[in-house]
């Protein structure tokens, strides 16, 4: 009320001034309630909205997660500091850890060319690419969002490019690779550490690699989880009853340091050959998909595309042609990939040998010798 008399009793000049200065305290009133609304506002659900209608959510940063609660984590520093639980390995962890922010980066969804590019790559993958194309059209939405994937099973023969997708789909989703080789596992301390109080204890690799790692959802594969074979003092597929599952991999305890990690936007690939002896209480958390071999027609497209890519990858590729001869081709298409690798490889040698810079069917042994021994793809 003083002001109001003020106002009013004022000159014609003031009276202006102080309307002035009114009208840019309202709107910068405005302007903050209007920013406050924007931060504080919920999902707005119409009561009723058409199907065309779109919904407005609450912005949030939908990249971003917390690896742990700060105040854990200075807790478990300081309990791993305290006479009798020293531990090198540990006190090395959780300095490195403290150089790190607890808040980090989800990465970015991959692009659509760059999944087509790996159906191209692995045509018998295909099923496993539309599948990753519906999670990913998601995740492309405005605004964009991670790439939110289940753990995945491929089942199928052996040689027929199963690590290998793990590997380039690791490279297209821009992310680090861990590879946990389960044939001849006998302990979890990979997946889950070993308690401190042990000598050599402390976080396990998949911790380790998270946590101070350049990005918190690499992928994981875990390579012939069929031939993991429980023991009476072990399990090795303990930890992942909990890691497989979104809930409580949040909420992760690695034996070697005791804090709760969130581990949830790890991505899991698994492969096996039998899918029907891998447990099925871990079987019934993943996305399974049956992998066959290559078809003819889609080996002869890998075996050239496995060429180019080999004489790209090495300097003494530039005194080969770039593109494979269609009668080695067809020599190659009965070969599963894994055999293509290294078979190419053998005849580029054998070729130079003979004086030539090309491939001709006789640089390479019958097709008895090609299906034996081991290889790698």
């Amino acid at each position: 009320m003083k002001t109001g008399h003020y106002f009013k009793d004022a000159g014609p000049d003031r009276r202006a001034l102080a309307q002035c200065v009114a009208d840019i305290a309202r709107d910068a009133a405005e302007q903050m309630r209007l920013r406050n609304l924007e931060a504080a506002q919920a999902v707005v659900i119409p009561q009723e909205a058409s199907a065309s209608e779109q919904l407005e959510f609450q912005w949030v940063d939908h990249f971003a997660m917390r690896l742990c609660d700060f105040r854990a984590l200075e807790q478990a520093v300081k309990a791993s500091s305290e006479k009798g639980a020293d531990n090198q390995t540990v006190a090395s962890f959780f300095s490195d850890l403290m150089e790190h922010p607890v808040e980090r980066a989800l990465s970015r969804p991959p692009t659509k060319d760059a999944l087509a590019g790996l159906a191209v790559r692995f045509p018998n993958f295909k099923v496993v690419v539309d599948f990753l194309l519906q999670r990913a059209a998601l995740a492309w939405l405005t605004p964009q969002s991670p790439l939110l994937l289940p753990p995945m099973v491929l089942n199928g023969p052996p040689g027929i490019g199963k690590t290998a997708f793990a590997t380039a789909l690791a490279e297209v989703l821009a992310v680090p690779l861990l590879t946990l080789q389960l044939a001849h596992a006998t302990a979890s301390f990979d997946m889950s550490g070993l308690d401190a109080k042990y000598a050599g204890g402390g976080p396990g690799l998949l911790v380790r690699t998270v946590a101070l790692g350049p990005v918190v959802d690499p992928l994981v594969l875990l390579d012939e989880l069929d031939k993991v074979t429980p023991n009476r003092s072990s399990d090795p597929l303990g930890p992942l009853y909990s890691l497989l599952e979104p809930s409580s991999a949040a909420v992760f305890r690695d034996d070697g340091i005791k804090l709760p990690l969130n581990l949830q936007h790890v991505r899991w690939i698994c492969t096996t050959n039998e899918i029907e002896l891998l447990n099925a209480a871990i079987r019934s958390r993943c996305q399974v998909f049956e992998i066959r071999r290559p078809s003819f027609e889609e080996s002869c497209a890998i075996a050239r595309q496995m060429y180019a890519r080999l004489v790209q990858a090495h300097p003494w590729g530039r005194h080969f042609p770039s593109d494979l001869p269609d009668s080695v081709t067809t020599l190659l298409a009965t070969n599963t990939p894994r055999e293509l690798s290294r078979a190419l490889q053998n005849a580029l040698g054998t070729a130079v040998l003979a004086g030539r810079r090309h491939l001709v069917p006789a640089d390479f042994p019958t097709p008895e010798a090609l299906h034996r021994g081991p290889g790698f793809f």
